[in-house]
């Protein structure tokens, strides 16, 4: 490990029991309650029940990586500790996703102090136990990280419930590494990766949690497809089909945004032995390693070779990419379509989202602005956009409009959903994982101060067949700064 991490901490916490219920067998006929023999035990206390069973249900504040312990010295039966992000306990399965976790353990009566190997994640913890025992108070402790927060730091003000909530999801998700999430998966996948380390580097001073995660994962490049794996540590996946996935693309991107890493040899061989590699799919001016050329992926590929450029790692006229040829293959008039316009002519707000992060859709910047906006105002952006890829929204909103705009966005996409949870959900709605590390990337758009060249194309834009009012943009005038990286080294 080229960068320890620090020691985790137990903070002492004390649940609140917010309700006792009483679970009804699912099955006419009475029998003893065993889930000790069950071969799913969330499934067991969830449609087996095979008699009356109590289920106290406690609230520990917000969903985290908690150790707990129970005496049960006393009981004749075991106690089945069921672990959720919501309540009630019968609400907990009621999604596809949240149908897939298994989270549950089994306690064996006549112990003293009886807990689960290792943490757990999760908000609500459900004790279920047989009417006839009486479950004496239960002890628990949160794992945390010990963050180096950046204290005092600038908030758009009335953001910071958003702040608070970006922070309790990093809690909730850096376990030594950086996973997803504690609760659903607790997977250290690479492609949030990008999202997670902008949040961690914008509220605390951890850079020992990047090198350690980006060494991790550098460890399982492959010379022979030329990119890490989608998951650390994980079994090779595929890549019949799938031969530039974004994920690696996101791991240089992320090695080369977090530049201190590449002082790890392995991190930046990786990096560098990716980008020769892929150079032999540059056909007609595209990346074209998939079945089609892909504009996210050509997006991306152009942003890692224009920051490789500038950290003198290579020369970027071996490297790019026809920026002509590109426009030309997925610029619909009104956005970017994800694959060739010959294929889709849609545009899509995921390729519109990201040409503009990566400096690519500069072009038909306004365009393009007036698109997200127009998808701004009918609702589609929540519907279609997560919480990580809303950063690229609100990013957009900041280089071409200003941090009015921005602020606003984050105001009406983020508030409410950190006000309700305390944390940063993972989908476009709260289906799934209630604390997902990528979300967290929303404090990036409100902490500090943003000021950008602007754009006045923005909500006042009304769109028209062309993607945008031509006589308002001649009538507005638009000013952008030249950006640049600048770096010192002692």
């Amino acid at each position: 490990v080229i960068s320890p991490i620090e020691k985790p901490i137990f903070i002492k916490i004390n649940p609140i029991k917010k309700t006792t219920a009483v679970l009804s067998p699912d099955r006419g006929t009475q029998s003893e309650f065993i889930p000790q023999t069950s071969v799913d035990i969330a499934n067991y206390v969830r449609f087996e029940k095979p008699c009356r069973l109590r289920c106290d249900s406690y609230d520990f504040g917000t969903t985290a990586l908690y150790r707990v312990s129970i005496n049960t010295s006393q009981l004749r039966f075991p106690v089945v500790l069921y672990y959720s992000e919501v309540t009630p306990f019968s609400q907990t399965w009621r999604t596809l996703n949240r149908n897939k976790v298994k989270s549950a353990d089994c306690i064996c009566s006549g112990i003293d102090c009886g807990f689960p190997i290792d943490v757990r994640g999760y908000r609500f913890l459900h004790v279920i136990y047989a009417p006839s025992d009486v479950v004496s108070v239960i002890s628990a402790w949160r794992l945390e990280y010990p963050f180096k927060w950046k204290n005092p730091i600038k908030v758009a003000a009335g953001l910071e419930p958003v702040v608070r909530a970006c922070k309790a999801t990093l809690v909730a998700c850096v376990d030594g590494g950086m996973v997803d999430n504690c609760w659903r998966e607790r997977a250290q996948w690479t492609g949030d990766l990008l999202y997670s380390f902008k949040a961690l580097s914008c509220l605390a001073d951890n850079k020992e949690v990047i090198g350690l995660v980006l060494h991790q994962i550098a460890q399982s490049y492959s010379p022979t497809v030329g990119m890490v794996l989608g998951a650390w540590p994980i079994k090779n996946p595929s890549f019949s089909k799938v031969k530039m996935p974004t994920y690696h693309l996101i791991f240089c991107m992320t090695a080369l945004e977090h530049d201190h890493v590449l002082s790890d040899p392995l991190i930046k061989k990786v990096v560098l032995d990716s980008l020769i590699f892929w150079k032999r799919f540059l056909l007609n001016g595209l990346l074209v390693g998939m079945e089609e050329p892909h504009a996210v992926c050509n997006a991306m590929w152009y942003h890692v070779i224009e920051t490789a450029s500038q950290l003198n790692l290579i020369k970027p006229s071996e490297f790019q990419i026809n920026v002509d040829k590109f426009h030309d293959t997925f610029w619909t008039g009104r956005g970017y379509s994800l694959i060739p316009i010959e294929s889709d002519p849609n545009p899509n707000i995921h390729a519109t989202l990201f040409c503009l992060y990566c400096s690519f859709g500069d072009r038909f910047r306004d365009q393009s602005i007036g698109y997200i906006a127009s998808m701004i105002r009918d609702g589609s952006v929540q519907k279609q956009v997560s919480p990580a890829v809303g950063y690229f929204v609100g990013y957009a909103l900041s280089k071409y409009c200003g941090r009015k705009p921005c602020v606003e966005f984050v105001r009406e996409f983020y508030l409410p959903l950190a006000e309700k949870f305390g944390t940063i959900h993972e989908k476009p709605v709260p289906t799934s994982s209630l604390a997902q590390s990528w979300g967290s990337v929303a404090c990036c758009l409100i902490v500090g101060d943003h000021q950008e060249g602007v754009s006045t194309v923005f909500m006042d834009l009304e769109q028209n067949s062309n993607g945008v009012n031509d006589q308002n943009v001649e009538k507005e005038k638009t000013v952008f700064k030249h950006r640049t990286r600048i770096q010192g080294r002692w």
